[in-house]
């Protein structure tokens, strides 16, 4: 979230001000099914490099413990690992849900 064209393109696509750290997730086979399916072509809001020393990404809106509203952010890179999700939202999620790590963490996942 540090890169200025990924905050630029966040803000004009979901329309808020990333906080600048992203809360990873660690996923359950299901939702990690689910997961692989979303970075069909169609799907979510393009995240577009700059130059090709970047890769792109697919951004979706999401609720994170019914709660805080945000962004599930797909990193379109190879070998990105499948069990792992990347959360962005106005806010430090770790210390507004108190969360450590282990902790289970409900997300709601809306259609771009």
């Amino acid at each position: 979230m540090g890169l200025d064209w990924v905050k630029q393109q966040i803000c004009e696509k979901l329309r808020f001000e990333a906080y600048k750290g992203t809360l990873n997730l660690k996923l359950d086979d299901e939702a990690s099914r689910t997961i692989q399916s979303f970075t069909k072509p169609r799907l979510g809001m393009s995240i577009e490099p700059v130059n090709s020393t970047f890769a792109s990404g697919k951004a979706f809106k999401i609720r994170l413990g019914g709660e805080v509203d945000g962004a599930l952010v797909i990193p379109l890179i190879p070998n990105y690992p499948l069990k792992q999700i990347e959360i962005i939202a106005p806010i430090n999620l770790r210390e507004a849900f108190g969360l450590q790590d282990g902790d289970e963490v409900t997300v709601e996942i809306f259609e771009s």
